[in-house]
């Protein structure tokens, strides 16, 4: 089992050479370039590893216009601007914990090359105090010799404290640090409007579900979920009203879903699901259920009562499946649901028995 921190530590190795990789290449550190690059050392997505593999050994200029078809083409669905103000803030986050972690490190070094240099001092200043006792009778000679090893061991004692003390302070910092990187990577993958996951998490999860079938651990589904005629509700009430919808939205289908499902906001009013250990008919038996108790739900947008409905795109995530694979069937089949009339749901069965048909 993967735990938290393991996860965190990952996150942050990968940050850490995605930034001077995009530095050295003169790379823009943006928002959109950062996520291009984190998913190609995450290695999760072959096609774009492939391809940026390409451009590098063929000494290709990362200019601006490229950076942005490789973005178009690989993540089509635009980040928000929320998206990529948490990503900034990561991206902020790892290079402090680069630069901080050099100047604390910087003092504990000096304090280490010196204790070095005062070891190999104590350690000849014995040598030569046990040779002068060896040849010495005299009692009194002795006790000097006694008292200057005293003092020399006070001397070494101290610096070995000090050094002690240098090493709690810096590992304190680290932890802060990392606590601290720790906490930006969590908002980073949290959407603020629904407080569900988002789309960044979402692509982390989906590669993990895809390895876990291709080594049948598992068996899951992927749903997509589509409001309704969303535009009518932020057109008639504004955006603020609107994402109190979405919010609301968001609240009814964590509720709804089993506890061992995750639910992600991918985009504007579209919702993914991941139920797992779930086969097909099981998937489509509990996205119905929860598209007719939100069908029968009420929401009162300032004091009028409005209906919304979903429709549903299911797909089972089948061995060798890639990323783009899963969402293809799943959005297809959300298209399916659009097209027969909305507030429906309709599986990627259903799309091989209409184009058998």
């Amino acid at each position: 089992m993967t735990m938290p921190h393991d996860k965190n530590n990952r996150a942050v190795d990968i940050a850490r050479q995605a930034i001077p990789f995009m530095s050295d290449h003169g790379i823009p550190i943006t928002p959109r370039n950062y996520f291009v690059w984190y998913e190609y050392f995450r290695g999760h997505m072959p096609a774009l590893k492939a391809t940026l593999d390409e451009l590098i050994n063929a000494s290709t200029e990362f200019d601006s216009k490229l950076n942005n078809e490789i973005y178009t083409r690989f993540f089509a669905r635009n980040l928000t601007d929320e998206q990529e103000r948490k990503l900034t803030e990561e991206i902020k986050a790892v290079e402090e914990v680069n630069a901080t972690a050099g100047k604390i490190l910087e003092p504990i070094t000096r304090e280490l090359d010196g204790a070095s240099k005062s070891t190999e001092s104590y350690g000849a200043k014995l040598k030569e105090i046990a040779g002068k006792i060896k040849d010495d009778k005299d009692a009194d000679h002795i006790r000097s010799i006694m008292i200057t090893l005293a003092k020399e061991t006070e001397k070494i004692s101290n610096e070995s404290k000090a050094i002690t003390t240098g090493l709690k302070d810096s590992t304190q910092q680290f932890e802060d640090l990392r606590e601290k990187l720790a906490q930006a990577k969590k908002e980073a993958r949290i959407d603020d409007v629904t407080q569900v996951k988002n789309r960044r998490a979402f692509n982390e999860r989906i590669s993990e579900i895809i390895k876990d079938v291709s080594k049948k651990k598992t068996v899951a589904c992927l749903a997509i979920v589509d409001i309704d005629k969303f535009k009518r509700i932020n057109d008639t009430y504004g955006h603020p009203v609107g994402d109190k919808a979405l919010a609301a939205l968001a609240a009814q289908l964590v509720d709804f879903t089993a506890s061992s499902d995750e639910v992600f906001r991918i985009g504007g009013e579209e919702f993914a699901i991941m139920l797992l250990d779930c086969p097909l008919e099981k998937a489509f038996e509990r996205m119905d259920s929860i598209r007719a108790s939100i069908a029968s739900h009420q929401f009162t947008v300032r004091g009028i009562v409005e209906t919304i409905t979903i429709s549903v795109g299911v797909a089972e995530i089948e061995k060798g499946n890639r990323e783009e694979d899963a969402l293809k069937q799943a959005d297809t089949a959300l298209y399916l649901a659009k097209e027969s009339g909305r507030n429906k749901v309709k599986t990627n069965k259903d799309l091989k028995a209409r184009d058998v048909t």
